[in-house]
């Protein structure tokens, strides 16, 4: 029995490069949309790690973790919500609505007119303002051991305070790894004490 040769019909020539083309147009979405969803993941060498204390924000050295926060501006309340930090907080601000899951709900006065009295009733803490604090009350406030962090508008930047405080507590919840590239310029707000 002999072989019988194989003849392409030339009417289906336009058949056969379309399929060719959507062949090609497969493998290239295959290759390039696994490289797209791998990039969205956040790469290891940009998460931020739980920084080493003692750490050097501002003015101020933090030798340990803070556990205790004081933040009497709200926008400030709201970035160490975002950053999951709201079983820390003891005190807010008097225009700073209580969030459940906060250590302590004390309203505690304003950065613009602070409760000093109230606000020395703890101590061990960071107190997070910010307007400055006149001396005879830093006085007050360091013997308690609360430790004062005035963040200007400088600190503020685009993203709120949410880079200075993502910096102290190297928290990186994973809903907000996306933000990052955002937040990467203004990191050096807070640098590791040497």
């Amino acid at each position: 029995m002999a072989k019988k040769k194989f003849k392409f019909n030339p009417k289906y020539r336009w058949l056969v490069i379309c399929l060719c083309m959507l062949a090609a147009l497969i493998v290239l979405f295959v290759l390039f949309g696994v490289r797209l969803f791998s990039q969205t993941e956040l790469e290891p060498e940009r998460r931020l790690e739980a920084p080493d204390y003692p750490v050097v924000v501002g003015s101020i050295t933090l030798e340990q973790k803070p556990e205790n926060i004081i933040a009497l501006d709200d926008t400030v309340v709201q970035s160490l919500l975002q950053l999951k930090l709201e079983d820390c907080i003891i005190g807010v601000g008097d225009d700073t609505q209580a969030t459940s899951g906060m250590k302590a709900t004390n309203h505690l006065g304003s950065s613009h007119n602070p409760d000093y009295n109230a606000i020395l009733s703890f101590s061990d803490a960071l107190l997070i303002t910010t307007e400055s604090i006149p001396s005879g009350e830093m006085a007050q406030l360091s013997a308690k051991n609360i430790q004062v962090l005035v963040l200007t508008a400088a600190d503020e930047g685009g993203d709120g305070y949410y880079t200075t405080l993502l910096k102290l507590w190297g928290n990186y919840p994973d809903e907000l790894e996306e933000t990052t590239s955002s937040t990467e310029s203004s990191l050096s707000q807070a640098q590791p004490a040497a």
